[in-house]
């Protein structure tokens, strides 16, 4: 429990701190890069402390699956700022929280974890949730078929994501786990620096900050997710993580930014207080 209250904990401190850069105009593009930057070092030192074999490396198998999810970890980004311009902030993040559905139906038909009656209601109640927690928008955009592609992609590709972690966990050793974190976000760093090469983007000493310390951050949740992968269902770890985190997510911006709590918003915590409860109860 104490690895999952600290994966909500990290989860949070890296959205609050994407946040943080959006108001003091930190080039968000410059901080995601740096960020895979400390995230792949930070992940090689944790490889390197526990004098594991660099041949690992050269598994064939560990390097595809790192290599996917890392190229994926920063096209999503890239699908993420596109639907924030198209369709707004608040239902594309409550669309990529969603995509928690996936990899707890992928964990159900292909590694056989169970589901109970309760844990299909939480299930169905993970989008509701998200969506009426989704922030207010300055704007509210019409949505087009572009948008519902572009949200639908958003919805997928995280799921993809989180569905690769599950398959990491059950696939790969320990020591093949740690290295898939490294090679994952150095596809991650090689991706992004790439793309930033080619729209010749700068950095500044604020987006340099920003993106060590979401790196570091990245690197610690994603060592956290795989830990709890090992001891937590996915069934349960998964809609618990993102509804736990949303909550948080919520009262942070309240604390720290001023935002309002709409009552729809506050509807929304009321469910994913129940989808956590739900989740959890044991199954017979």
């Amino acid at each position: 429990m104490i690895f999952l209250l600290l994966a909500v904990v990290g989860s949070v401190c890296f959205n609050q701190c994407l946040r943080y850069g959006q108001k003091h105009g930190t080039n968000i593009l410059a901080a995601i890069v740096v960020n895979y930057l400390i995230a792949a070092g930070a992940s090689l030192m944790i490889f390197l402390s526990h004098g594991l074999s660099p041949s690992r490396l050269l598994d064939g198998h560990v390097i595809a699956v790192a290599g996917v999810n890392g190229i994926l970890y920063f096209a999503h980004i890239l699908v993420i700022l596109a639907a924030y311009r198209i369709v707004g902030v608040g239902i594309t993040a409550a669309l990529s929280r969603a995509g928690t559905v996936v990899p707890v139906l992928v964990s159900w038909l292909a590694w056989g974890e169970t589901m109970t009656p309760y844990r299909w209601v939480a299930l169905a109640l993970v989008p509701v949730s998200m969506i009426l927690m989704r922030r207010r928008e300055s704007s509210h955009p019409r949505v087009t078929v572009r948008g519902d592609l572009v949200l639908f992609t958003c919805f997928a590709m995280a799921g993809t994501i989180l569905t690769l972690h599950k398959y990491a966990q059950i696939h790969f050793t320990v020591g093949q786990r740690e290295t898939y974190m490294t090679l994952l976000f150095t596809f991650a760093t090689l991706s992004s620096l790439s793309y930033a090469f080619a729209r010749r983007v700068e950095y500044s000493k604020g987006d340099v900050a920003l993106g060590g310390a979401i790196g570091f951050v990245n690197a610690s949740m994603l060592l956290l997710v795989l830990i709890c992968l090992a001891r937590i269902p996915a069934v349960v770890f998964y809609p618990t993580l993102a509804s736990l985190e949303i909550c948080l997510n919520v009262f942070a911006s309240r604390l720290l930014w001023k935002e309002s709590l709409l009552k729809r918003q506050m509807m929304g915590l009321l469910l994913a207080i129940g989808i956590v409860l739900l989740t959890n109860v044991p199954s017979r």
